[in-house]
């Protein structure tokens, strides 16, 4: 989502830290056996507005209140946490990225926190590390797509099929110009066919946000669907029925 003039926009700079390695030891013989699934977070500064609170325009000006436990981060997060509970690593490996990026640094918005792995644990210090390093910077979805492409031609390479997921905004920021916002539609439709596989976009209570709309057609045009839960509960529910997706 666009904010104008937020601190955390400013002072965005890309994570140095190292990629969390767990290791994968499934036994993928044939495309049903395993599934790849890939999540990206996206921790742009409108990640910390809290789930069921009104938008306003001091928000969009000044950005939100420091990311805590009712955020959106969080609630995602909380969320991927308890569908993993519920995954087989035996079949599923997981892989953690995510994106936010300032706008005149787009191609640095998506980076990889965690390998694919069976670790579930190391998937979760993962989530950890982002969950502490909070919200900052405006979201690409795109260039999150992007970030997953070389895991997914991976997966294709292995027999593996990919559940790729964007736990995020209704609306992306960047690429930004004078078509906003159309274009960040366009361009995440554009990375989409690119990789080749559909995503599903997670926007954590945002069932009534008219972007929300916008960016179906987007996912759509590539054979993805948007899911707006309003809590941990649900965002667990749609992870587990990407992943099961795969396994029809």
């Amino acid at each position: 989502m666009l904010v104008l003039f937020a601190s955390g926009c400013a002072h965005w700079a890309l994570p140095k830290d190292p990629v969390v390695r767990g290791g994968d030891s499934r036994n993928c013989s044939s495309r049903v056996s395993c599934v790849d699934l890939l999540i990206a977070v996206d921790t742009s500064v409108s990640s910390a507005h809290e789930v069921g609170a009104p938008d306003s325009w001091a928000n969009d000006v000044f950005g939100y209140p420091d990311v805590g436990p009712e955020s959106r981060l969080w609630v995602g997060l909380d969320g991927l946490r308890d569908a993993l509970r519920e995954l087989d690593p035996a079949y599923v490996g997981v892989s953690l990225m995510a994106f936010a990026g300032a706008p005149k640094r787009p191609n640095e918005a998506g980076w990889i926190e965690a390998e694919v792995t069976n670790s579930f644990p190391a998937v979760e210090r993962a989530a950890d590390r982002l969950r502490a390093r909070g919200a900052s910077g405006s979201s690409c979805h795109g260039c999150a797509v992007m970030t997953a492409a070389p895991l997914i031609e991976n997966a294709q390479k292995t027999n593996r099929c990919v559940a790729l997921i964007l736990l995020a905004d209704a609306e992306p920021t960047l690429p930004y110009g004078p078509a906003f916002p159309d274009d960040n539609n366009r361009a995440i439709a554009a990375a989409l066919r690119k990789v080749g596989v559909p995503a599903t976009l997670v926007a954590v209570g945002q069932s009534g946000d008219e972007r929300v709309a916008r960016i179906q057609t987007a996912l759509a045009q590539a054979g993805g669907r948007v899911s707006t839960p309003e809590d941990r509960g649900g965002v667990a529910k749609a992870i587990l029925a990407a992943v099961g997706s795969c396994r029809r």
